[in-house]
């Protein structure tokens, strides 16, 4: 009868190890080297799915503008979500799964994607456009809701040709769409601090 490979294997000594030394146990390790359970996703926890964004409030602001504070709206928020404006972060703070508020401090005119990040699994969301318009542009910010309007009047508080913008968007919004409310709350913002 055949021996078979097992069988003709020695008994180690008893109290005796195979190995005096340890080596490095590379089994269950993900491609960036990280082992399982110590981090990320790789204890096994299925990654959130990437945020959606709906809504920027407002979704127009003035190039002369210090800084406007946006309100994030969508689903999928952790607390961890940070906004950015064309890839940079900005200061975020989460207010609930569906709500994030962020501030935006614009510079030129122009048009800025927003997006929002889940970290620190970097899922990110669709991108919605946030109009830059210059301060004598005010036919963009009208095309704005009337919320969005007063918003963006409101983000205006520290500038010191604020009376001419508002005057310009009165001008404009009388001749083109003339939103009678606006048009009412607009006069009452002239020369308000």
């Amino acid at each position: 009868m055949a021996r078979t490979f097992l069988q003709t294997q020695k008994a180690h000594a008893p109290g005796r190890h195979q190995r005096t030394g340890q080596r490095a146990d590379r089994r269950g390790y993900p491609d960036d080297g990280v082992p399982w359970g110590q981090g990320g996703w790789a204890s096994g926890a299925t990654p959130p799915p990437p945020p959606i964004l709906v809504s920027l409030t407002p979704a127009t602001g003035s190039a002369a503008a210090a800084g406007i504070p946006i309100a994030v709206t969508g689903t999928g928020f952790i607390s961890t979500a940070v906004a950015y404006a064309d890839g940079v972060a900005l200061q975020t703070t989460f207010t609930s799964a569906t709500a994030l508020q962020t501030g935006f401090d614009p510079t030129v005119a122009a048009t800025v994607q927003f997006t929002v990040k889940n970290t620190p699994t970097g899922a990110a969301s669709n991108a919605l456009p946030f109009t830059v318009a210059a301060e004598e542009d005010p036919g963009v910010v009208l095309e704005g809701t009337i919320d969005e309007v007063k918003a963006y009047v409101n983000g205006l508080a520290n500038d010191d040709n604020r009376d001419n913008v508002i005057q310009a968007l009165i001008d404009h919004e009388r001749t083109h769409r003339n939103r009678a409310s606006l048009v009412s709350w607009l006069d009452q913002q002239t020369g308000v601090e």
